[in-house]
């Protein structure tokens, strides 16, 4: 009997345990490295995006990097915290399956200069962790700064390169807002594609960039009418060079039998503020992850049920048999009382 109830408790562990497994396994990712550029001289900057891609939605984001401390200076990134050599970030990412994490730097010595990504996880919707394998970076060149040449032509004051923050003063944008639904990721100038998911009673979203120069020239291209499913706005910003760059956002407008959940940005203080259309998208929230729960325990709570019914009919069973074999010699011993019994009946009768 030790060894049948060693064998369930075996059989109930294997499965929880499997179970576990299969949760953790259950949302691969992956990650990129990019540099802004590589080729660099010496007081330039360079922006290092860590790219994450998984096949569910990342609820925050986590990762370790490290970088040549005597050629670069980290300057800023989103979540970002400088240890001397060694960046932390931990950063929320709205439930959007693409998390992209930017560092800046300034160039401060000539060489070669490495930047490297150690440690990188991802978190769901419920705070459940996927460490993702690989030790990822890109490598820059630094080079001496030439001193550009002295003309007695008139030209424009320019700006510097970038600002205290390392925020370019031109050819960017600087701020990009939209009415309707928060961008993910959340906007960042170096950051230059973006989605956008709206309910079908959404029929039009008005989007507002800001530039970081007044010089600059911005041009919005896209309908800010919105058809059901993929619509696509961009916006071209071009510097007094002739520089452009563009952002993109791609909207996606549900049809009437989709219900939307709306990501909160921690970032955005105006998403904290509470309002109907917020307390519907919590409840639709809330709902899909009771139904998600209990779509993934219901096996599991399946079998380990079937496992203890057997247990307790194997229980039942041996204390049965135990009761049976104790009834046993009882039997016997009446019956030899009662041939005892006859036994001295049978002798008074020949005394007699």
């Amino acid at each position: 009997m030790k060894k049948t109830v060693g064998f369930i408790l075996v059989l109930v562990m294997t499965v929880f345990c499997g179970f576990s497994v299969c949760a953790v396994d259950n949302a691969p990712a992956d990650y990129t490295v990019s540099a802004s550029q590589t080729q660099l001289s010496v007081g330039d900057s360079v922006t290092i995006t860590i790219t994450i891609n998984a096949v569910k939605a990342i609820g925050r984001t986590s990762a370790s990097v490290t970088y040549d401390t005597s050629a670069l200076t980290f300057v800023s990134g989103n979540g970002a915290t400088d240890q001397g050599g060694v960046i932390s970030i931990e950063l929320p990412n709205g439930l959007g399956t693409t998390a992209v994490l930017s560092l800046n730097f300034t160039a401060q010595a000539t060489g070669s200069a490495a930047v490297n990504v150690t440690r990188c996880s991802i978190f769901d919707a419920f705070d459940e962790a996927y460490n993702i394998d690989g030790s990822k970076g890109v490598s820059v060149e630094i080079a001496e700064k030439t001193e550009a040449t002295t003309t007695t032509e008139e030209t424009t004051p320019t700006s510097p390169q970038t600002d205290a923050n390392g925020v370019p003063t031109q050819g960017v944008l600087v701020d990009l807002k939209v009415d309707q639904g928060s961008l993910i990721p959340p906007f960042m100038y170096s950051i230059h594609e973006y989605s956008l998911t709206v309910p079908y009673d959404v029929e039009k979203v008005e989007i507002d960039g800001k530039t970081a120069s007044t010089q600059d020239h911005i041009w919005y291209t896209g309908n800010p009418e919105c058809v059901v499913g993929r619509n696509v706005r961009t916006i071209t910003v071009t510097d007094v060079n002739g520089n452009e760059t563009v952002y993109t956002i791609n909207i996606t407008r549900l049809d009437k039998d989709q219900q939307e959940t709306k990501p909160t940005d921690t970032n955005d203080p105006a998403a904290l503020t509470s309002s109907p259309d917020d307390s519907k998208s919590a409840v639709t929230t809330t709902a899909k992850k009771e139904k998600n729960i209990k779509d993934t325990l219901l096996p599991a709570l399946y079998i380990v049920l079937i496992v203890l019914v057997v247990a307790l009919f194997i229980i039942i069973m041996w204390i049965k048999n135990k009761a049976s074999k104790k009834k046993k010699p009882d039997d016997k011993s009446d019956k030899q009382r009662s041939k005892i019994k006859v036994s001295g009946s049978n002798t008074k009768k020949k005394k007699k």
